[in-house]
């Protein structure tokens, strides 16, 4: 049988806390309900997670592997969930930027730091043309946005 997602976090609960109850005190569940599922999931992988001939129950070598393993799994769990949301409320899945050239726009660097705060999941693709290679590439939809500049001098009279 395939683990759980709820069995998973019940193992990292148990592996964070160092006991059955303290996780069960965590996740808002009753201590049976923990023990129950990590031995199904004992069951389920064919592994022994815990060793528990102490007052304690300690992770195992698999144990910590398994431990290891659900937490890489969980984030991609969330990570899913996170741009599932953000495609549902209309959130590009990926941006191309052509940017003319970099080196007289101090602020940009903030304002990508910003955006991939903002949207981590948004994959941002920067490209940097010949300033007259922007337009195009905004013509020909290679690039939804662009910057570019004009260097503005003062008029002498």
């Amino acid at each position: 049988m395939t683990p759980s997602l709820e069995q998973l976090k019940i193992l990292l609960a148990a592996a964070e806390t160092g006991s059955f109850s303290a996780a069960a005190r965590k996740l808002g569940k009753a201590q049976s309900v923990v023990s129950t599922a990590i031995a199904n999931l004992e069951i389920d992988l064919a592994l022994t997670l815990f060793e528990r001939s102490g007052r304690y129950p300690q992770l195992t070598e698999a144990g910590r592997r398994m431990v290891q393993e659900a937490t890489t799994l969980l984030a991609q769990s969330e990570r899913l969930q996170a741009i599932a949301g953000e495609l549902a409320a209309g959130v590009e899945s990926r941006l191309t930027l052509a940017i003319d050239d970099d080196s007289h726009l101090p602020w940009l660097g903030t304002l990508l730091e910003e955006f991939a705060r903002r949207y981590p999941s948004v994959e941002l693709e920067l490209l940097f043309p010949l300033m007259e290679d922007v337009t195009e590439l905004l013509v020909t939809g290679r690039s939804q946005l662009g910057i570019s500049y004009q260097k503005v001098h003062p008029q002498r009279e």
